[in-house]
């Protein structure tokens, strides 16, 4: 976290652009402290407007100090980030601090962190779902499921170990679909049915609709023919029944190739038979640029659509997958159909970082670039706070479900905190 906010609280750190708004500014520690009575002046720099003569009177103003904190009503005009720049009675610079502007769709918007792709030891995890639901809070996850291989009743374990207690974190049900002879990988993320249930117990059915949409596809190559068909057949379960429908991993490298033919994801693309790709998938750097740099070209061929980003994660603990790949969504609430409707709405970004592997210390982010800007802001202003609280909620939901006494009660408490925060920062 940046020296900065460790030394000051500025809110809110989001505002609506055109209407004037109160901003304080107030110190935490008195290495810090603002001089009671002193005049600071606040320069303002609008980041997308660099070629501002900023020493103008619109960019500046003089302010009080009272008490440990400034405060100042100012109307930021348009959707951007702001440099906040405070310079004492004497000329030093006491503090640069930034706030973002955004239109009233984003500012009616919560900011979520999620992954869309997880596994338990039911599957091929290592942790019971459970633990892994509680460590994803730990990390500073607002939401993820777990997406077990073939398996859809892990994500309902997670759920229903914490039914007796309210939690900021959203478990949605999934699973990894892996419909009969199809080696093409389906993320069902929130249906209410299991895909691999439905196959299983209407296997002649399943058959008979598969063969359906084959004949569908004369003009398609043979030996893909099949795979596309079950996809499709999987990805419309996902969708008729209220889930998102994710293509993952193309790019994954199994045996000494990838995973999909490239003819076949062209295809999926082409006529959009899912609701999302995940452009990060966890694994390698190779492999997540291989995705991102067709998904580029893509574009560019008019096949866009919504993106995700996801770990793929296989454990939680000293686990070199975990994190890798995360989802920030901007939705109404956090729930399983506000998330799903904004990703569809491409208020969405992918995120991708090898801590791990590499060391890096912050993720890159991919998105449209209105929606990855405010990202980037996010994550530098908002969440490095956010997943402060994070932390304590995520040790004490792994103790309610070992039993600790006074675990429930915690977790309601710092459900409030955590509430209380974003209605100081954003709302």
């Amino acid at each position: 976290m940046k020296t900065e906010l460790h030394n000051y609280d500025i809110y809110p750190k989001v505002v609506l652009e055109g209407e004037e708004t109160r901003v304080t500014i107030r110190s935490l520690g008195r290495h810090a402290d603002f001089n009671q009575g002193e005049t600071y002046r606040v320069r303002i720099y609008p980041m997308n407007q660099s070629n501002e003569d900023f020493s103008r009177e619109k960019w500046q103003l003089d302010v009080t100090a009272e008490i440990k904190e400034i405060s100042f009503t100012y109307r930021f005009e348009e959707e951007q980030e702001y440099n906040l720049v405070i310079w004492d009675s004497a000329g030093n610079c006491k503090a640069e601090l930034r706030l973002y502007c955004v239109k009233e769709d984003l500012y009616s918007l919560v900011p979520l962190m999620g992954d869309l792709h997880v596994h338990s030891f039911r599957s091929d995890g290592r942790e019971a779902p459970e633990i892994v639901a509680a460590n994803y809070r730990k990390a500073g996850f607002d939401f993820m499921t777990v997406s077990d291989h073939g398996l859809k009743y892990p994500s309902h374990e997670a759920i229903d170990s914490y039914k007796d207690v309210k939690l900021n974190l959203l478990i949605v049900p999934g699973e990894e679909v892996h419909t009969p002879e199809n080696k093409v990988h389906v993320v069902n993320f929130g249906a209410d049915i299991s895909v691999n249930d439905l196959y299983r117990q209407h296997r002649e059915q399943y058959d008979r609709e598969v063969e359906e949409i084959c004949r569908g596809l004369q003009d398609m190559d043979e030996e893909n023919r099949f795979q596309y068909a079950a996809s499709v057949w999987a990805f419309n379960q996902i969708r008729e029944n209220n889930g998102l429908a994710i293509f993952p991993h193309p790019h994954w490298i199994t045996g000494r190739c990838y995973h999909i033919p490239l003819k076949l994801v062209r295809s999926f693309f082409e006529n959009r038979v899912f609701d999302a790709f995940e452009l990060i998938g966890g694994q390698t750097l190779h492999e997540n640029a291989m995705q991102i740099n067709l998904y580029h070209q893509l574009c560019m061929e008019g096949c866009s659509c919504p993106i995700v980003g996801s770990s793929d994660s296989h454990g939680t603990v000293n686990s070199e997958w975990f994190q890798i790949g995360k989802t920030v969504v901007l939705a109404r609430e956090n729930s399983r159909d506000a998330i799903i409707d904004a990703i569809k709405d491409y208020k969405a970004a992918a995120l991708e970082q090898y801590a791990w592997t590499n060391g890096e210390k912050r993720p890159r982010v991919y998105g449209p670039f209105r929606i990855a800007s405010y990202v980037e802001f996010l994550l530098n202003e908002y969440f490095p706070l956010h997943d402060e609280l994070c932390r304590e909620e995520g040790r004490a939901m792994k103790d309610y479900v070992n039993g600790v006494d006074g675990a429930k009660e915690e977790l309601e408490y710092l459900q409030e905190r955590t509430r209380r925060m974003l209605g100081k920062y954003l709302r």
